[in-house]
């Protein structure tokens, strides 16, 4: 529920300050990754692959403002699944109804979330930080998955004794 309300929160905040909030984060991470980018060459080389992967993977190219708020919606949506996940296993619901709970929650609160922000003045709705939402959930619920069925496997083998 707290990480509910901190998407709430944030969804809240007009236009100007959602931009302003965005900003910084940009400008602190320019700041503290600058300087080593630039100084050594791993860096320099770190740089290009991940101004690469970005250009590659990102609708907007090169455009890190945008880039960086795509990753807070995944980010934020990759915790909130694996909290439901968690939550739901120790409440001790079979591994597929904790999938499919966790899934339609988060589908849930991203569209209702997002129908929220259209309503704030300043902001606007759209189905793309829906599907960034749901990447960042199916990725948490995939790596839950294959956590939960190797941890199964190892308890379901006999133990040898030496």
């Amino acid at each position: 529920m707290g990480l509910m309300f901190i998407i709430y929160t944030l969804s809240s905040e007009d236009g100007y300050a959602s931009g302003q909030r965005s900003a910084n984060v940009q400008e602190i991470i320019k700041e503290n990754v600058h300087e080593y980018m630039d100084s050594t060459e791993i860096g320099q080389n770190l740089h290009y692959g991940l101004q690469s992967l970005i250009e590659a993977i990102s609708p907007d190219g090169d455009n890190w403002y945008q880039t960086i708020r795509d990753i807070a919606h995944f980010s934020l949506y990759f915790f909130l699944a694996l909290l439901l996940y968690i939550t739901f296993s120790i409440a001790g619901i079979s591994r597929l109804w904790k999938i499919i709970l966790s899934l339609l929650i988060c589908l849930g609160y991203a569209l209702f979330d997002e129908f929220h922000q259209s309503m704030v003045i300043g902001r606007i709705s759209t189905m793309d930080d829906v599907i960034v939402d749901m990447c960042g959930t199916l990725m948490s619920l995939g790596l839950c998955w294959v956590i939960s069925a190797f941890c199964a496997s190892l308890r379901s083998k006999p133990r040898q004794r030496l």
